[in-house]
């Protein structure tokens, strides 16, 4: 996975947030869809960044929970949706704060099998 990349998706959420660009809807569907592509186009490193790098703080797993359903439907991957659940017991405080919990029913809710 990009650090880099993660990092830049960050920032762009909270230039995002100070500027509310959520309340245009293309502005924040073009944030969300490209968060989305990002994540899917690396499952592998996604896992391994939510799961175990230090870099990967409750906040930008609070972020990245907006578009679990997403990924999943994107990827049918069970391992994705395991892995959330791995990582949302590394940030309790994030997973309380942001109902995380029900993010990661959504995605499970989003594979077929």
């Amino acid at each position: 996975m990009d650090k880099q990349k993660v990092f830049d998706f960050r920032k762009r959420r909270l230039i995002m947030d100070e500027n509310c660009h959520f309340e245009v809807p293309q502005y924040a569907d073009a944030y969300w869809n490209d968060l989305a592509d990002f994540i899917a186009s690396d499952i592998p490193g996604a896992i391994k960044f939510m799961c175990e790098d230090p870099d990967c703080d409750g906040e930008t797993f609070a972020d990245w929970s907006s578009v679990f359903d997403v990924v999943a439907r994107k990827t049918q991957s069970r391992e994705f949706v395991e892995a959330l659940k791995v990582a949302a017991r590394r940030f309790p405080e994030a997973c309380a704060k942001y109902s995380i919990q029900a993010f990661i029913e959504f995605a499970e809710d989003e594979l077929f099998d």
